[in-house]
């Protein structure tokens, strides 16, 4: 009931970072990841999850048949990890027994799915002023030994999966021009496809969705959502000039499908 200690004591997520602190924690290799391969993309194993939606076209279901209607009742909880404060609605992936696993504040940790336990940890770093556009983190990418993310300042980074370590990263926007993300990327025929939030302030670029090499961060392509001259779309906007049509922002990530190698997304509403 001491107020001081009540205010001092701000959630599970900062008793975590201070354990870990205390701890000394360093973070350790994944052992024996097998690179998430195109194959795995189109067919993901049953016992993975290699996509936010589990396949590229977004099923959303486990062919996993251990557990079921008969046995259902019977799961109890195994352990927990606490998570950073913050707007979370992620989704992990897994791959060979290893949790991808998105927080708040643009940190991605590496966890034994089987255990809890912790082994590597990725933060990162951000203008403090950013966050206040981006949303939550939704869902980050897997793809050969590379784990993909999109940031509060309209960046795309690329982690390796067996260490955290941050092996590119590539502006897409400047976000002070209100420019972030709230969907994570995809991939598309070994492309990192993603989209950008933040469109409001009318700005020249308008919002849009990007290709980008998976090896290198080099942007491959940039498709706008806005209705654009010179395209069939433009008369739908009716006679709303390009300075004043803004919105169509990717608040969700997008799904692809495979057998018409076509990246469908739903954007936001026309401002």
């Amino acid at each position: 009931s001491d107020n001081s200690q009540a205010i001092e004591f701000s959630g599970a997520g900062a008793v975590m970072d201070m354990a870990r602190n205390a701890g000394q924690f360093e973070n350790r290799s994944v052992k024996n990841l097998a690179q998430v391969t195109p194959q795995d993309l189109m067919a993901p194993p049953p016992e993975d999850w290699l996509h936010w939606r589990r396949t590229a076209d977004g099923q959303g279901h486990s062919p996993l048949k251990t557990i079921n209607r008969s046995n259902v009742a019977q799961l109890g909880l195994r352990w927990s990890v606490a998570m950073h404060r913050g707007s979370n609605q992620g989704t992990p992936l897994v791959r060979d027994g290893v949790m991808f696993l998105t927080h708040p504040n643009n940190k991605i940790q590496a966890l034994n799915a089987a255990t809890g336990d912790l082994i590597w940890e990725y933060q990162y770093d951000f203008p403090a002023d950013s966050k206040l556009l981006g949303g939550p983190t939704r869902n980050i990418a897997i793809y050969g030994h590379r784990l993909f993310m999109t940031t509060y300042d309209a960046a795309l980074v690329a982690i390796d999966a067996r260490t955290g370590e941050q092996l590119w990263r590539t502006v897409k926007a400047d976000y002070q021009q209100a420019f972030t993300h709230s969907a994570g990327p995809i991939i598309a025929h070994g492309v990192v496809v993603s989209g950008i939030n933040g469109c409001e302030l009318f700005t020249e670029d308008g919002c849009f969705i990007t290709g980008h090499d998976p090896n290198t961060g080099e942007e491959i392509w940039r498709t706008s959502t806005l209705a654009l001259p010179g395209t069939p779309e433009y008369a739908t906007w009716g006679d709303i000039s390009p300075d004043r049509r803004g919105g169509g922002d990717t608040w969700i990530a997008g799904t692809y499908d495979i057998e018409l190698d076509r990246v469908i997304y739903g954007t936001s509403q026309p401002k």
